[in-house]
């Protein structure tokens, strides 16, 4: 594998100015996607490792490893195992979209995020429940008892957690808030994940997962949106704390 620090990666580095004192991770991210666009890197090049662009940047590594893994989550660079990370392209038809979302957005507009997301999940549960068949309901069975059963793992329960909420969207039969909650998730999952950080956090999740799973075996709408609405409150509260 060749070095880093030659053809566009040195060059990239090259580029690069230290930022100010207490930049954060999403300033980072938007700093390294403005030298993607214009810079020498281009398509399947290696990006420069943490530790080179935590020193040009003046910033800690933190800031970069989440910058990147933003990235990532955007579907620009793509981080090989053991080999580094590359570029995936700068023209991506959700670039336009992501850049004006999310990790690469203010406090301010964040929230506004965070207030669509609960809207969205709200909705999806009341639906959910006056739609979802016995299939989906036996996923959503299936999902709880793996959570159960996967605590006090919290890192084995984060994607479960997850998925308990994709199901749901699914299940209500509305492809369009579907895929705006999936876009929803995506852009806060760096924040998501560390809101269940503790064993304790994780397992106050379950039990808000299972009041809504009760009112979808009822068909109770009405339930639903209210257990849906109360793990919200929570879940939001644990989420901005990450921020």
């Amino acid at each position: 594998m060749p070095a880093y620090a030659s053809g566009p990666a040195d060059e990239f580095l090259q580029e690069m100015s230290a930022l100010p004192r207490g930049t954060t991770a999403a300033e980072v991210a938007q700093h390294l996607l403005a030298h993607f666009g214009s810079g020498p890197l281009s398509t399947g090049d290696r990006v420069p490792p943490e530790r080179a662009l935590a020193e040009k940047l003046g910033v800690g590594r933190s800031a970069v490893r989440e910058a990147l893994a933003a990235l990532e989550l955007l579907g620009l660079v793509e981080v090989r195992p053991g080999a580094g990370t590359y570029v995936r392209g700068t023209t991506s038809d959700l670039l336009p979209k992501t850049l004006t979302w999310g990790m690469l957005l203010g406090e301010h507009d964040t929230q506004q995020l965070l207030e669509v997301r609960s809207a969205l999940e709200v909705e999806s549960a009341r639906l959910a429940a006056e739609r979802a068949d016995e299939q989906a309901i036996g996923q959503l069975q299936d999902n709880i008892a793996s959570m159960r059963e996967a605590l006090p793992d919290v890192e084995l329960a984060i994607p479960l957690d997850y998925r308990f909420h994709v199901i749901l969207a699914d299940s209500c039969r509305n492809t369009l808030a579907a895929d705006m909650l999936r876009t929803c998730r995506t852009l806060l999952s760096i924040w998501m994940d560390r809101a269940l950080s503790s064993v304790d956090d994780a397992v106050d999740s379950l039990g808000e997962h299972e009041k809504i799973l009760r009112a979808v075996e009822r068909h109770d709408a009405e339930a639903a949106e209210q257990a849906m609405r109360a793990h919200m409150r929570t879940a939001t509260r644990r989420l901005t704390t990450q921020m």
